[in-house]
């Protein structure tokens, strides 16, 4: 004789769109955070090497907190990661680079180009379709930055240089990624926390390269004395909203 167990009523699961929007909401935060506060830190600190490198460190701390999410790292698969890393490197540092000479809604009206090269990019390399509302829905995306930030964006050409550099360095990324993953198993299969992980680890050196080819290095520590308890306390935040 056998006793039937009741099992309790499964949880009905989260409807995908549900999910999508859950998961742009949450980059929108982080990305709009991630704008403004390296805007706020690069004029607390105007050492944008040496901010991408406190910020690498900091996301390499918070990894710490996911260690049963990420997946050792290898060095044949460090060696595969090195050309993502170097734009990754590019995109961080060009992009705190910009900020130095232009601010926020400059940025972000030539930022927005980049999706428009990156659907250009992902046609020819990958074979992604494209179609006139992507290309319609993307031109109404400019049209809306440059609504928004003509009246208080400002206009270097300096800046220009630096935010151009910056785009193509954040299309090659995205791309490369996207184009790894297609091909190589091993990346398709990492998590993002794993992914996260190489990107900053390889950054450092990079980064230190960078640091030292600039003259950046002599400058850290009469730089550093002049940060205020609210300068680190964004450039903190900076670190917090990168991770995520």
């Amino acid at each position: 004789m056998s006793t039937a167990v009741e099992m309790p009523p499964a949880k009905p699961a989260t409807p995908q769109s549900v999910t999508l929007l859950s998961a742009v909401l949450q980059f929108t935060v982080a990305s709009v955070s991630m704008m403004l506060g390296n805007k706020l830190a690069v004029n607390a600190l105007t050492l944008p090497c040496t901010l991408v490198i406190i910020q690498a460190f900091g996301t390499l701390i918070l990894l710490g907190f996911c260690r049963s999410q990420i997946q050792p790292m290898r060095v044949d698969i460090a060696q595969q990661w090195l050309p993502i890393a170097i734009l990754f490197t590019l995109m961080l540092y060009t992009s705190l680079k910009s900020f130095v000479y232009v601010n926020v809604s400059t940025v972000l009206i030539f930022r927005n180009i980049g999706a428009i090269l990156t659907t250009i990019v992902e046609y020819y390399v990958r074979g992604v379709t494209v179609n006139t509302p992507i290309v319609c829905s993307e031109l109404l995306i400019v049209f809306g930055a440059i609504l928004y930030g003509h009246g208080s964006a400002n206009f270097s050409w300096v800046g220009f240089f630096w935010i151009m550099v910056n785009i193509c360095g954040q299309v090659s990324y995205g791309v490369l990624l996207k184009h790894q993953m297609d091909v190589n198993q091993h990346i398709k299969e990492m998590s993002k926390f794993t992914m996260s992980l190489y990107n900053n680890t390889l950054a450092l050196p990079l980064l230190t390269i960078v640091m030292v080819v600039q003259g950046e290095h002599v400058l850290v520590l009469p730089y550093i004395e002049n940060v205020t308890a609210w300068g680190w306390g964004v450039i903190v935040a900076t670190c917090f909203f990168g991770f995520l």
